[in-house]
């Protein structure tokens, strides 16, 4: 008993040895890399659905790895039901991301849409290098779709290392998603945000409306907008067209309101001038009455939003019928406006009285727009469009001939140049033909400039060279115009006669230098025995020139002060004068072939 001890003790002794000497495979062999785990910030119950919800949302998740560190998670999402349950599409692309949530807005289509959302986790030991927002897909392999052609082909990066370290199922939820319905308003004065950018009280069929849809969807979704004209209710009435048009100009061309009462169709425009393109036709536009507009705003799922309109509160939106050829435009602040006007009325029916007018050109039923009403330091006036072009632009093109006669502008108002200083560049551009007579400051001629983009003017001399012109004082006409079929130069005229031979009119008289294509037409001599700053004064001033188009006529001092006929003060220089009708007829008949 004691031997068969002995050798039983011998052999287990033996055999510890032996496995003693063994490698321990489990120390020595590598275990293998276990794949993360990702989570979404919304724990349930898979087999249940969420409450539909808006399509903006922010998503968050985070992942796990119970070997390594997370280095990336590759993002996406899909229309759930446009593949079979339970199932990712093949070609579906991830997003490589580095952080832990995003905020993004579905894509809905339709009023009601699902989608899934998945995240998977990426540990360290994918090794390759990405782009943040890299497109990457996992079949056939993963691979970096550089060229986003959904295919492994020339210049994409098969991603070897990634198989073995992204979470293999990932984190998944679905998400019922219901539209929400756009809004729209109208734009805001961008110098008072609290106050909607609308209509004069007042327009010719011209006007140009701008407005900002937005949608919780995203306002890519979107679609299209429509506007009515006076009658919401009326579904036949409203045009519809595409959501890229955020601004669009009403015009009821002479073609359609010539001879017109009532309603017109009035013609959309969007864009500027000179590039606006027509988009389509709007019913309803009424004449020589008050107008109202409607706008809504449709998404891509068919939802409508509340309906807005313009004018808004107790303001009204009234649309003349334009009815001659001929537009006066006013800039004009003080208190004889009313006579002037009854002045120009006769002065330009008088035309037709002259020898050669063949038959009555009715000028003197001219349309009339005051731009200077309810005008201040800081405001352009009641009647000027707040979107001059192009709604300004495209109002004086609805005439063949603009008037335009300012009195004295202040020198800081230049808001109030700026209402003629591209709207008559464009107009003029474009074949329309312009009087523009104004009268200078104390300080500056043209403080900003302006006259020199839309006038045949070079520069205005900024010395000052009097501050008064004595009353029945010639304007004399310039010799070197006259033209082969224009032998004899303007008319002579004179500066309105007073009661006193002593008296003045009060005008800042400044030279002005005529483009190169421009041709000088009217001139006043120097008045003798003058004290400074008359010093200044050492030869005739030019104060009329007429481009070489002969489709613009400018005037540095006011028409109207100058219907002088009779010399009445025996010492003035120079004849009588032919007085304002007789301008007027040798720029609208004889110029511009009126």
């Amino acid at each position: 008993m004691f031997k068969f001890i002995k050798y039983l003790f011998i052999f287990v002794s033996v055999i510890f040895l032996i496995n003693s000497c063994r490698k321990d495979d489990t120390i020595t062999k590598p275990k293998p890399n276990q794949p993360p785990r990702t989570f979404l910030w919304i724990q349930t119950d898979t087999t249940q659905e969420l409450n539909p919800t808006i399509s903006r949302q922010i998503i968050r998740w985070w992942g796990e790895d119970p070997d390594g560190l997370i280095r990336g998670y590759l993002f996406a999402y899909f229309n759930t039901d446009s593949v079979p349950p339970n199932t990712i599409p093949d070609t579906l692309g991830y997003s490589w991301v580095v952080k832990n949530d995003t905020a993004m807005a579905f894509p809905l289509f339709t009023a009601r849409e699902r989608f899934t959302v998945i995240v998977r986790a990426v540990d360290n030991t994918f090794k390759e290098q990405l782009d943040v927002g890299a497109i990457v897909r996992l079949k056939p392999v993963p691979f970096w779709d550089k060229n986003m052609n959904k295919f492994l082909d020339n210049g994409d990066v098969e991603l070897v290392t990634m198989k073995e370290a992204i979470d293999p199922t990932g984190a998944k939820q679905i998400f019922p998603i219901k539209n929400t319905p756009p809004v729209v308003e109208f734009a805001k004065d961008p110098l008072d945000p609290l106050k909607t950018i609308q209509q004069p009280d007042t327009t010719f069929p011209v006007a140009t409306f701008s407005w900002v849809g937005t949608d919780l969807d995203g306002d890519q979704t979107i679609k299209s907008y429509r506007i009515n004209l006076n009658a919401p209710n009326d579904t036949s009435r409203w045009f519809e067209f595409p959501a890229y048009n955020t601004m669009i100009t009403i015009e009821a061309p002479r073609s359609k309101t010539d001879g017109a009462t009532g309603e017109v169709t009035a013609n959309v425009y969007s864009g500027i001038f000179p590039t606006m393109f027509k988009i389509g036709e709007v019913q309803g536009l009424k004449l020589n009455d008050t107008n109202r507009i409607y706008l809504q705003a449709k998404d891509l799922a068919g939802d409508f939003s509340p309906v807005v309109s313009l004018p808004s509160g107790n303001k009204i939106w009234y649309v003349k019928k334009p009815t001659s050829k001929l537009l006066v435009v006013s800039n004009y602040g003080s208190a004889d406006l009313p006579t002037i006007i009854g002045n120009y009325r006769n002065w330009f029916n008088a035309i037709d009285t002259f020898p050669g007018v063949s038959y009555p050109r009715n000028f003197g039923n001219f349309d009339w727009l005051d731009i200077r009403r309810g005008a201040t330091d800081t405001k352009v006036g009641d009647l000027v469009p707040p979107i001059l072009n192009p709604a300004m632009v495209r109002t004086l093109l609805l005439f063949d001939y603009v008037f335009w006669f300012t009195d004295y502008i202040p020198d800081t108002w230049a808001h109030m140049y700026s209402v003629a200083q591209f709207p008559l560049y464009l107009y003029n551009g474009a074949g329309g033909k312009v009087v523009y007579t104004t009268r200078f400051g104390y300080y500056l001629g043209d403080p900003r400039g302006s006259l020199v983009d839309f006038a045949p003017v070079d520069t205005v001399r900024t010395t000052l060279i009097d501050t008064r012109i004595p009353n029945d004082w010639p304007v004399y006409p310039d010799s070197t115009y006259p033209s082969v079929l224009l032998p004899n130069p303007f008319p002579t005229m004179r500066f309105n006669p007073a009661p006193t031979q002593g008296g003045a009119l009060s005008l800042f008289v400044r030279d002005i230098y005529k483009r190169a294509d421009a041709k000088y037409i009217l001139k006043i001599p120097p008045v003798p025995g003058r004290v400074p700053p008359n010093a200044y004064w050492t030869g005739p001033v030019n104060i009329g020139v007429i481009d070489g188009a002969k489709t613009f006529v400018f005037l540095s001092m006011p028409l109207h002060l100058m219907n002088g006929t009779t010399k009445v003060w025996p010492d003035r220089p120079g004849e009588d004068g032919k007085g304002v009708p007789a301008f007027l007829k040798r720029v609208f008949i004889d110029e511009f072939g009126g």
